[in-house]
């Protein structure tokens, strides 16, 4: 790693480098580092336009100016020469003008910065090694931890930095909620604990999970070495992944919130006023469920099928997925027999979000992914005579291109041309339309053949709006696809450094030079986000600001992202940056809420969600790959001012586990 530290006990040993140089936030880099065969580039910029354009920096231009040195010895390993992106031109997204340094060919492993030998600056510090995303995806998946609701968090499993008592199970929460249009009525009062918060607040939505457990689900089944079962949460050590141990914590709740007599689903839980208390287990209020709709339950087909189709391999769930396939079965069956979409169904009683589908190619979308996923899991024919006969209807393939933003449909398209039985023509269809589509002029080859991102990671500019971030990581993960189902296998490694190239973004490629993921300056990301907009690590608590409050929000949590369009609801723009700024730019560092004018609340840029979540764990966990260079960390430490457990993974898959402060050891 970039900084070592052994903690044990009382005694500290840090070895901390003597002479480094100093920072330039003008050579970006991914602050995690790159796998040994990856394609390298650093970009350098000179601002132009936007809110640092009175800013200026000119790199050294001359040959072998720019160095790649080992961060601990400071020693050149690697000398070349920066090319100007497009003859000079600013690149309009983000207001800079460009270069690019290019070191792919250095494969040797170890910890580096990309050194400007004119200016004497340097990048953040960088791994090179096959290991170096495994922590990030770690603290990724952890995420979902931290969002449980109805548990309390406790240091061993939270750290003493992000513990909470047992939330919303107090009376009139949700073991015992009320019905939202009955809110008296005991009758119908029902139990609706478990599952994770949705996003920033404290509500639980069933229609939200269509696309957040798809997209994890296949994350594990495209690379289920990259998912361990020894990632700090309760059910660590059970022979399961830890991902898929939290996907069960979400299903316990949506089998809660379906009518386990004839498959329908009430829609989300949550409460009838405005903003949160902070920790979740500080908010009192009464909680409620949702009427039922048939967002909902197709929803229920699609997830139970799927799960059940991955947790029936493991001894500890394979009655459980029984149970699910048939619940998945009795879902489907009740949305077949009712009208299938129904508008409209989320009268916004209960607040936040807006949890039907709005559109009716959500619904017929999400029927269409249920249809492939029960056809899976049992072979019944009518479940693939219902894809075959509507495939065509609907979103990404009824129209020019293959969108970012629907990759839960997208990857149960591609995955219908897996499945011993598909019908030859529908297969090639879905097959040449995902070859031919037209995205690949606004997301793909031609626009990197073109050069036309100076950061690397092409989005056409509609994408910079609520969530640009998720777009990145659904454009990573279609050209993944590409390579997966070996659609194109002569352009494999540029859909390989496109794919990355999103991911690097996200991780400090991009124009504040900021990793897009929360608090992770203890695990390789010497800038990463300090404020998200969410409840419980709100402004002004302890929890608000990884540098200047006492804990910081808890690691891992990826934000929207920015957004030229954050004000909303007629509101003019007050702050900028965000506002005024080219795409790239329109983003800010912070977590004010609504304090009665739209264009003051940050939820819009940096709040995080599940299913962004999802998505990036689907694309960052597809990347890594059978290490071949490198070697895994010797030491895995929490530090016990964040986690008391210990634990210490070699290469044969064996790990030495000490709990200090706890009452069990182990080997």
């Amino acid at each position: 790693m970039k900084i070592f530290h052994l903690l044990v006990l009382t005694l500290s040993i840090s070895f901390i480098a003597e002479g480094a140089p100093t920072i330039s936030k003008y050579i970006k880099v991914d602050q995690f580092g790159y796998r040994c065969s990856s394609s390298k580039v650093a970009v350098i910029v000179d601002p132009q336009t936007g809110y640092n354009a009175a800013e200026n920096f000119s790199p050294s231009l001359g040959v072998n100016q720019y160095e790649i040195r080992n961060a601990s010895t400071h020693q050149t390993v690697y000398s070349g020469t920066i090319t100007s992106w497009n003859a000079g031109a600013t690149h309009t997204q983000s207001g800079d003008k460009c270069w690019w340094f290019d070191f792919s060919t250095l494969t040797v492993s170890g910890s580096y910065y990309v050194f400007d030998k004119g200016k004497n600056v340097a990048s953040y510090t960088f791994d090179i090694n096959d290991y170096v995303y495994d922590d990030v995806l770690k603290h990724a998946c952890r995420m979902y931890y931290y969002q449980r609701c109805n548990l309390a968090k406790t240091a061993i499993y939270a750290g003493v930095k992000w513990t909470d008592g047992l939330d919303f199970s107090d009376v009139n929460q949700d073991t015992d909620a009320f019905a939202a249009w009955d809110k008296t009525n005991v009758a119908l009062k029902r139990d609706v604990s478990g599952g994770w918060y949705d996003a920033g607040d404290y509500d639980k939505y069933v229609t939200f999970t269509l696309e957040t457990l798809c997209n994890l689900l296949e994350a594990y089944r495209k690379n289920p070495t990259a998912f361990k079962d020894n990632w700090g949460i309760p059910e660590s050590g059970n022979g399961v992944p830890d991902i898929l141990d939290e996907v069960k914590w979400e299903l316990d709740w949506l089998l809660k919130m379906q009518d386990s007599l004839d498959g329908s689903s009430y829609l989300k839980v949550g409460v009838d006023v405005w903003g949160s208390d902070s920790p979740p287990s500080a908010d009192k209020r009464s909680r409620y469920y949702v009427q039922k709709c048939n967002s909902a339950a197709i929803t229920l087909a699609a997830v139970f099928s799927l799960s059940s189709t991955v947790l029936k391999d493991f001894a500890l769930y394979s009655s459980y997925a029984t149970s699910l396939l048939s619940k998945a079965q009795l879902s489907w069956t009740y949305v077949q027999a009712n009208s299938t979409y129904v508008s409209n169904c989320d009268d916004q009683s209960i607040k936040a979000g807006d949890a039907d589908f709005n559109a009716a190619d959500d619904f017929y979308g999400a029927e269409l992914v249920a249809s492939l996923y029960l056809w899976e899991a049992t072979a019944d024919p009518q479940y693939k005579t219902y894809f075959d006969n509507n495939y065509t209807t609907v979103k990404p393939y009824n129209i020019t291109y293959w969108e970012a933003n629907r990759t839960h449909v997208a990857e149960a398209m591609l995955r219908y041309s897996e499945i011993a039985g598909a019908t030859a023509t529908v297969k090639n269809n879905i097959l040449t339309n995902f070859t031919t589509d037209y995205a690949q002029n606004q997301f793909y080859l031609p626009v990197w053949n073109g050069n036309q991102d100076a950061y690397r990671s092409p989005l056409p500019d509609w994408s910079y709006t609520w969530s640009s971030n998720n777009t990145h990581c659904g454009a990573g993960i279609i050209s993944l696809d590409k390579i997966y189902y070996n659609i194109d296998p002569s352009n494999n490694q540029k859909y390989l450094d496109i794919a990355e190239g999103h991911l690097h973004y996200l991780h400090g490629v991009n124009p504040q030079g900021l990793v897009y993921l929360s608090n992770m300056k203890n695990y390789g990301a010497e800038n990463s986000i300090n404020e998200i907009y969410h409840y419980w690590f709100a402004d002004g608590t302890i929890w608000d600001n990884a540098k200047t409050s006492a804990n910081g929000p808890a690691p891992g949590y990826l934000v929207g992202g920015p957004n030229p369009n954050y004000v909303t609801d007629g509101g003019s723009a007050t702050i900028s940056p965000p506002a005024g700024q080219p795409a790239m730019k329109s983003y800010k560092d912070w977590n004010t809420g609504w304090n009665g004018s739209y264009q003051e609340a940050s939820y819009t840029i940096t709040e995080p969600g599940i299913y962004g979540q999802a998505r990036y764990i689907n694309m960052l966990a597809r990347i890594i790959s059978t290490p071949s260079c490198g070697t895994p960390l010797t030491t895995t430490i929490e530090g016990i001012e964040e986690n008391p457990i210990l634990v210490f993974p070699n290469p044969s898959g064996n790990e030495l586990k000490i709990i200090i402060n706890g009452s069990t050891g182990g080997d």
